[in-house]
């Protein structure tokens, strides 16, 4: 999926790219979820804070800390399905 080939990239095929890259690095190289979570996470952050004003990094933050209870686990038969509406938070 690229642009050049003429496919766009919605929020929820760049879900199941890094769904299924994250799924690698958990089942082939035997890395573990922790791991896996902690990097995704400190780039996640690192884009915010690079990204937005300080007043909307801290209501990011505030966001993912109030819906911190509505995160689902993987299912890691699902790697090619669309994550549902109410998976990405923000």
């Amino acid at each position: 999926m690229s642009e050049e080939s003429g496919e766009e990239l919605t929020m929820e095929s760049i879900y199941s790219i890094y769904l299924s890259m994250s799924m690698t690095f958990l089942e082939v190289h035997q890395r573990s979820p922790l791991e896996v979570g902690a990097i995704m996470n400190a780039l996640a952050m690192t884009m915010y804070r690079t990204t937005l004003n300080e007043e909307e990094y801290e209501r990011m933050c505030q966001t993912i800390y109030d819906n911190r209870h509505k995160i689902k686990t993987i299912n890691p038969t699902a790697v090619d399905e669309t994550p549902p509406p109410d998976t990405i938070l923000h």
